[in-house]
């Protein structure tokens, strides 16, 4: 038997949440994911919002944004000190 909706939800927040700590650099779209976004940083956990939709509260911006509407940046490793 396949995993729920809420099950797979539940998921995509935990993933989130290992891959991404909060201060993580990221682009986002508040309505259709066109254009080039904005951008921000991640200021909370992600969280199933209402027990359904996975969302992340972002540096200022009110409201959460869902998940769907959030790429990371990538970011070039620092040099360790010599």
């Amino acid at each position: 038997m396949g995993r729920t909706k809420l099950e797979r939800s539940a998921e995509i927040v935990a993933a989130f949440n290992r891959q991404l700590p909060i201060g993580t650099p990221v682009r986002f779209w508040r309505g259709l994911r066109e254009g080039p976004g904005q951008f921000s940083k991640t200021r909370s956990v992600a969280i199933l919002l209402s027990g359904h939709t996975p969302v992340v509260w972002l540096a200022g911006t009110s409201g959460a944004i869902a998940l769907t509407h959030v790429q990371p940046i990538a970011t070039r490793p620092r040099k360790p000190a010599d």
